[in-house]
């Protein structure tokens, strides 16, 4: 898997599908708190419509563990191998 795309990628979905803002600053080092209203709600959201787009699932603890866009970039490559 390409970093580059997945990120692409996410700010696709964060951008787009959960936020619906025109644009949002979103880099590997950009966390939960660095955007307004993602909450425990949209991270769940946010989860699914990841794992729907990359046929993959989370593990509870894992994603829980999840502290930043490029360690959930890394997950996804672990994950689709």
């Amino acid at each position: 898997m390409d970093r580059e795309q997945i990120l692409k990628d996410l700010k696709e979905i964060l951008q787009k599908e959960i936020f619906e803002k025109d644009e949002l600053d979103i880099s590997e080092l950009t966390t939960a708190e660095d955007i307004d209203g993602w909450d425990s709600y949209e991270q769940i959201n946010i989860l699914t419509m990841i794992g729907e787009r990359y046929n993959i699932r989370f593990d509870v603890g894992k994603a829980r563990g999840l502290k930043c866009i490029g360690e959930l970039i890394d997950y996804i490559c672990e994950e689709c191998g």
